[in-house]
């Protein structure tokens, strides 16, 4: 299960093993099957770091700091920014 890419503590789980005994025995796998932990590292699907959304995001984030000097607020009690989206929004661009 290790091997297929599958976490020590999801083993426990389906096994009913407590998630120390898994690690343990896991170890010892590793230790006597030197493969074992490049396998599943080949098993586990790559991860995407970066999505288009959060690329534009990051891009809206940058666009206002150099509008205004400052990174975007969180809180709504910031009306400029408002304004800096709207202005986003009417030139075609949608910030995230």
């Amino acid at each position: 299960m290790y091997r297929q890419g599958i976490p020590s503590s999801k083993i426990a789980l389906d096994t009913g093993a407590p998630s120390s005994t898994v690690r343990y025995r896991l170890h010892l796998a590793g230790r006597d099957d030197p493969t074992l932990r490049d396998a599943r590292k080949a098993a586990l699907r790559a991860v995407t770091r970066k999505t288009s959304a959060g690329q534009r995001n990051l891009d809206d984030i940058i666009a206002f700091h150099k509008a205004e000097g400052r990174p975007p607020t969180t809180g709504g009690q910031a009306p400029r920014k408002r304004h800096w989206v709207l202005g986003c929004t009417a030139a075609g661009r949608t910030p995230q």
